[in-house]
């Protein structure tokens, strides 16, 4: 697992999301990095193993009953850094943010998918952690809404301009040119909760 000032931020990004939805976080299986397998429905093999960690299910801070996160929850920025791509994904859409953490030589950069860009969010921007950047977007699809943290390495003076979609993402990985880590964040797989009760919303 990445171990960076970087880290550090995305254990800090969960917890503030997690303010926002009202709950701590719990994995379903299939949800987390390299999983081969969807979380929902008929549970589906995954086309490549999952470049990140999908965050949907929580256990609500008052009730402590299992829900889901709701269309319109305020997505922050993971860190200080800068955006460099915003791109349509099969639920909404997906922004990469640069940031000025290197691993082996490599730019690190973090990417949030399924979710709707602030008015005005553009290449170029700065952002800061406390910045709210997106909001959950309401599913297109059989999937639930949902978030999607995934984590680059990228070779120094990387075209980020050049990303026209999860297509470009998916085969420069394949040629490992871009690399996915696994996203350093502190989150309970569902199993660990047996107990968990209450309507899902």
């Amino acid at each position: 697992m990445l171990s960076s000032p970087l880290a550090a931020s995305c254990a800090a990004w969960l917890r503030a999301l997690e303010a926002r939805a009202g709950g701590r976080f719990i994995l379903e299986a299939g949800a987390e990095f390299g999983s081969l397998n969807c979380w929902w429905g008929k549970r589906r093999a995954r086309p490549a193993p999952h470049e990140g960690v999908d965050f949907c299910d929580f256990q609500d801070f008052k009730s402590g009953t299992k829900r889901q996160i709701k269309p319109g929850c305020p997505v922050p920025a993971v860190a200080d850094g800068q955006v460099v791509a915003v791109f349509e994904d099969f639920m909404a859409q997906t922004i990469i943010m640069t940031h000025q953490e290197h691993l082996d030589g490599r730019q690190l950069a973090t990417l949030l998918a399924h979710v709707m860009p602030v008015p005005g969010l553009a290449p170029g921007q700065r952002c800061s952690p406390d910045m709210e950047v997106a909001a959950v977007a309401a599913s297109r699809t059989t999937a639930p809404a949902h978030v999607h943290l995934s984590v680059l390495a990228a070779p120094p003076g990387f075209a980020w301009a050049s990303l026209q979609g999860w297509p470009d993402l998916l085969q420069l990985h394949e040629q490992k040119e871009l690399h996915f880590l696994e996203p350093p964040v502190p989150v309970e797989p569902l199993r660990a909760h047996p107990d968990l009760g209450g309507e899902q919303q």
